[in-house]
């Protein structure tokens, strides 16, 4: 065989076995376990921001249309 082929032979094993690795698994647990371990109770926590270098890159998110956050008050409907 020549080289060639074994490295197209080697290329399809590898993507077969990177699917078998990546295949949905069945759980083995009980939904009662599961539950246990991750707590019943409803406690949310957000995230922590970390600084890095990268931040410096990105732009701010603002928040709504730029014509809204500039625009004048509106004055209250009079009859």
């Amino acid at each position: 065989m020549t080289l060639v082929t074994i490295k197209i032979l080697g290329a399809v094993a590898a993507l077969c076995f990177g699917l078998y690795l990546g295949m949905a698994r069945d759980y083995t647990q009980p939904m009662e376990e599961i539950d246990e371990l991750l707590g019943t109770e409803n406690k949310r926590k957000s995230a922590r921001k970390h600084f890095t270098f990268l931040n410096l890159l990105q732009k701010k998110a603002e928040r709504g249309s730029k014509r809204r956050r500039h625009r004048a008050p509106r004055k209250p409907f009079k009859m």
